[in-house]
């Protein structure tokens, strides 16, 4: 069997000091009011609104046709291969530092 052998009294009040000033600092970093940075946050939330609202004008004015799903199906997966490649060749391969 294993034994079970106490902590010194030391070690457990040094954990507790510790883990108290983490959690001040957190109670700190959590109450600060961080700015917000407006021109980043309209441009985030507007641009795909714009897109979709884009997107129906367009069709809505030109008609709908069939090459229309199929671009964004094959830029769809053309973007997201890309993506990967180039994470995995910045994070992979030491000729980009």
């Amino acid at each position: 069997m294993f034994a079970v052998t106490p902590l010194p009294i030391h070690t457990i009040a040094n954990t507790l000091h510790a883990t108290r000033v983490t959690t001040q600092y957190r109670r700190r970093c959590i109450i600060q009011e961080q700015k917000k940075d407006w021109v980043n946050i309209l441009f985030l939330s507007l641009t795909p609104i714009i897109g979709i609202a884009g997107t129906a004008a367009w069709t809505i004015a030109h008609g709908f046709h069939l090459w229309m799903p199929l671009l964004a199906l094959t830029m769809y997966g053309l973007v997201g291969i890309s993506i990967c490649a180039g994470y995995h060749r910045f994070f992979s391969h030491k000729s980009y530092e």
